[in-house]
């Protein structure tokens, strides 16, 4: 598993899977680059903090995972909803 710091772009978000709904966002899947991503969006969020709350804050996070199991595994972990392997 690693966590991407990259700068995300638009783009990098299409064909995405949303897995759930979260306070503040969501959490979305997808397939890209032979790697499987978890995507965490918590940029709703952004509209009730003033801008200087905002410094320093990863609004979205990109984790990445070598096999669709161990994204599922690390999904039924962290969000105790089982995540489905198609």
């Amino acid at each position: 598993m690693s966590t991407s710091s990259k700068p995300i772009l638009e783009s990098d978000f299409t064909d995405m899977t949303l897995f759930m709904r979260v306070e503040g966002g969501a959490i979305y899947t997808q397939e890209k680059d032979s790697k499987f991503l978890v995507v965490t969006d918590e940029s709703a969020i952004a509209d009730l903090l003033e801008p200087e709350d905002l410094d320093g804050i990863e609004l979205v996070k990109v984790i990445e995972f070598d096999t669709k199991q161990a994204r599922s595994d690390y999904l039924t972990s962290r969000f105790e909803k089982p995540a489905p392997l198609t």
